[in-house]
């Protein structure tokens, strides 16, 4: 596949658990946000959700590996690779578009790209909660991080 260290290394066991029957709905989530849920730091409960919940680490890792995908995707546009996934139907399309898209962006342009999709700063609302594709009040809530789940679920 074109993302090998995606792929399970290993088999892992892990120990009973608890999960809803249902996912949290955008208006469930929405009281979360109407109570304080952002401002208040006892529903961050580690030190990294902290810095999270401040904005003071926010998206540096999901940039890097993006950066490191983009050397990737330039490499087999260049190569031809990208067009043989296409070719093979591995990749759809869109999806070979969109590829082919972001490997002809220069690199002023790609980090304008990924400032628009992580913006820095600090975060008060999921990431697509102002989309409208997203955020019917039953539909689930989407682009919540890890933090901001357990902070709701604290």
């Amino acid at each position: 596949t074109e993302a090998p260290d995606e792929q399970p290394i290993h088999t892992v066991e892990i120990a009973d658990f608890q999960i809803g029957q249902f996912p949290v709905t955008n208006a469930e989530y929405r009281l979360f946000i109407e109570a304080g849920g952002y401002e208040d730091p006892r529903w961050w409960r580690t030190e990294a959700a902290e810095r999270w919940r401040i904005g003071a680490e926010t998206y540096e890792l999901d940039k890097a590996e993006w950066r490191r995908r983009i050397v990737e995707r330039r490499a087999m546009l260049q190569d031809g690779r990208l067009l043989a996934q296409l070719e093979r139907g591995e990749i759809t399309q869109a999806q070979f578009d969109s590829r082919k898209r972001l490997a002809e962006l220069s690199e002023a342009e790609f980090e304008a790209e990924l400032e628009s999709w992580y913006p820095q700063g600090r975060r008060t609302l999921p990431l697509y909660w102002e989309d409208t594709r997203f955020n019917a009040p039953t539909q689930p809530v989407v682009g919540v991080t890890w933090y901001e789940a357990q902070a709701y679920c604290a």
